[in-house]
C-alpha cells in the first residue's frame, strides 16, 4: 500500500505561457489572427486575453519551448512541500508583478507554473 499524501490544491488556471524569437509577430498573430485583446506588450514580456484565458509570452532566451501552463494556489510553500515530496522538480520561487511564480517538472519532463498572488518571494523564506 502506497503512503497517503497531501496534493498541492491548484486553483484554477492562470495563464498559458509560451516564448517567442520575435515579440512583435507573436503579438501581432494573436491580436490580427485570434482576435486577442493586449493587455502588455513589452520586449521581453507581452500577455494577450484570449477565450477567457491569458496567454503570457516570453521574449528571446525563455527556459523552455511549447506551452507552460501556469496556476494559481493559494498557499505556494504546501504546495511546494507536496510536490516535492511527490518527487517533482520544483524550482526556486522567485517575483512576478503582483506574486510568486514557480516552476514545476513532472516524472515526464511536462512543465507547469504556480502562481500565489499577494506575497513575495521574501515572505517564503521567512
Amino acid at each position: 500500500m502506497t503512503e497517503a499524501r497531501t496534493p498541492a490544491a491548484l486553483g484554477l488556471l492562470d495563464m498559458l505561457q509560451t516564448s517567442t524569437e520575435d515579440m512583435r509577430a507573436s503579438v501581432a498573430f494573436y491580436r490580427d489572427a485570434l482576435g486577442a485583446h493586449i493587455e502588455v506588450e513589452s520586449p521581453e514580456w507581452s500577455q494577450v486575453r484570449l477565450g477567457g484565458v491569458s496567454i503570457g509570452i516570453h521574449g528571446p532566451g525563455a527556459s523552455y519551448e511549447g506551452w507552460l501552463p501556469a496556476f494559481r494556489v493559494g498557499d505556494l510553500a504546501s504546495a511546494r512541500a507536496a510536490l516535492e515530496a511527490a518527487g517533482a522538480t520544483v524550482e526556486a520561487p522567485h517575483d512576478i508583478p503582483g506574486g510568486v511564480a514557480m516552476q514545476v517538472t513532472d516524472a515526464d519532463g511536462h512543465r507547469l507554473a504556480l502562481t500565489q498572488y499577494g506575497i513575495s518571494a521574501a515572505d517564503l523564506e521567512g
